[in-house]
């Protein structure tokens, strides 16, 4: 194992050199590879440690790009062929299974949950969240491979109205419950959220462009469902 350190993602040292000299940027930028296949980052390190590894928090890449066309030509430069050519033979629909591999290493490395560079550049797009930008990254890498356009206006807007109808009503917004309804199920992308109100046992559902309203039965299904499996009743405090 001379010279090799394997790190997870989270930024975690498993096993190597206890104690090396720090990379210098070049160094570190020429010895990475990302082996999403088994979730691991391989430093090849030839004597010399990551220049930022913090005990317990993510490992930034010195040299983490500062735009997505530099992060898109840095994905280009150091993922591994074999990998390459798997994206280019998969779909686009494909590139989700690289979110918590690929996906997670960038977020963590290139400072997206750090809010560096590379997230003000993202942000000054419209997205807000980390999850989202580096799916944006991993989008566009495939469309680039495959000679289509990024089309970042459209991906942006797709992950705005996620946020849109993801959002939690204002609980005490509800006239017809005496006391504020705490939502314990749905929001994402169905955009239906649940709660029972405690005052009267009564559930209700509620979309952002729809308001309050009582269950459709298919709702209900899913609420009884979701209590079944042990769901928390915030009415039994």
């Amino acid at each position: 194992m001379n010279g090799v350190a394997f790190v997870e993602f989270g930024g975690s040292l498993k096993a190597g050199h206890a104690t090396q000299r720090q990379c210098s940027p070049d160094e570190w930028g020429s010895r990475v590879r990302t082996l999403n296949l088994i979730g691991l980052v391989v430093v090849l390190s030839a004597g010399c440690a990551p220049a930022v590894r913090t005990a317990g928090k993510p490992m930034l890449d010195p040299r983490a790009p500062a735009t997505l066309a530099e992060a898109l030509a840095r994905l280009r430069q150091t993922l591994p062929p074999e990998t390459i050519q798997k994206m280019r033979d998969g779909t686009e629909g494909d590139m989700a299974s690289y979110h918590m591999g690929l996906g997670l290493w960038i977020r963590n490395s290139w400072g997206l949950w750090a809010g560096g560079p590379l997230y003000q550049d993202l942000a000054a797009l419209g997205l807000r969240h980390p999850d989202d930008m580096s799916a944006v990254i991993l989008t566009c890498f495939w469309r680039e491979l495959h000679g289509k356009p990024l089309e970042l206006e459209a991906q942006v807007a797709k992950y705005k109205e996620y946020w849109r109808l993801a959002a939690d009503p204002d609980p005490g917004s509800n006239t017809a419950c005496a006391r504020p309804i705490e939502i314990t199920l749905g929001g994402g992308n169905s955009g239906v959220h649940m709660g029972t109100c405690c005052a009267d046992g009564v559930v209700w559902s509620y979309e952002v462009d729809k308001g309050w309203y009582l269950p459709t039965d298919e709702e209900l299904v899913m609420w009884n469902k979701a209590k079944s499996d042990g769901m928390y009743d915030p009415c039994k405090k």
